[in-house]
């Protein structure tokens, strides 16, 4: 039999909506509206056919299990300032939830930069990833020396985590371009990139929003890169792109240029 109008327009709106909780609330509602229809528009439950029922049953049951997780996904959790700070800035605009960021804290490392420390080195394979808190924080090469300073609260090491995570076991480590250095007195988190690759085997909601804060962390660099000329490589590399972002952010300052030379 047809299905109602209104189980049309509910699952219209269920599936249009990118909220996970309220989608699967949705689903449940337009389930029942067919319910409703597959029992009393043909002459009653008596004459309602069992597999179109048990079908909806069996739906309703699945949706109410995935709704029920997501809303307590969604529900807040307690953080202490700076953790919150870091999850706001770093991990929220990604869609993690505060309870897939709490899984991550329990892997974090905190840290006081007492005398200065190094904390990946030219060369070296990158196996961790920063977010510094306080203080200066330098991004030094063996040929130009300081070229950049990181501004607190960015995740540091996203690229070379992405190809960590992509490779075979999250064996890859790629090796820095340049050296990070914290000042005395510099305070900032660290994770292990393990730590990611074990939480993204553990759970798929975890690795689909690794996998988007990957991608627009990527985008913002590349939008950096559009809106600076020179040194467009060496930026690219300093941020931690490395050859493809360095690349791209030849070709965006390239471009750019073109692109004023030929308003004139």
């Amino acid at each position: 039999m047809p299905r109602p109008a209104v189980s049309y327009l509910v699952f219209f709106f269920a599936y249009a909506i990118a909220n996970n909780s309220t989608l699967r609330q949705l689903a449940i509602l337009g389930s029942t509206f067919e319910i409703f229809a597959f029992l009393f528009d043909e002459g009653g439950p008596e004459r309602a056919e069992i597999v179109p029922v048990s079908y909806e049953l069996l739906f309703i049951v699945i949706n109410s299990y995935y709704a029920l997780r997501a809303y307590i996904a969604e529900q807040p959790v307690e953080l202490a300032d700076v953790e919150r700070r870091v999850y706001e800035a770093c991990f929220q605009p990604t869609g993690l939830s505060p309870r897939q960021f709490v899984k991550l804290l329990e892997r974090a490392e905190w840290h006081v930069s007492v005398d200065g420390e190094l904390l990946c080195e030219q060369g070296a394979p990158v196996k961790d990833v920063f977010v510094p808190l306080s203080g200066n924080f330098s991004i030094v090469t063996a040929e130009r020396g300081r070229v950049a300073l990181i501004g607190l609260y960015n995740l540091v090491g996203e690229v070379s985590l992405l190809e960590n995570l992509q490779s075979a076991g999250g064996s890859f480590h790629k090796r820095a371009i340049a050296s990070m250095l914290a000042e005395p007195g510099s305070t900032y988190v660290r994770w292990p990139q393990r730590a990611f690759y074990e939480l993204m085997q553990e759970d798929a909601d975890f690795a689909g929003a690794m996998q988007l804060m990957i991608s627009k962390a990527l985008s913002r660099k590349l939008l950096a890169l559009w809106e600076t000329d020179e040194p467009a490589d060496a930026r690219a590399r300093a941020a931690g792109g490395g050859e493809p972002l360095a690349r791209a952010g030849a070709l965006a300052a390239t471009a750019r240029r073109d692109e004023r030379e030929g308003g004139k």
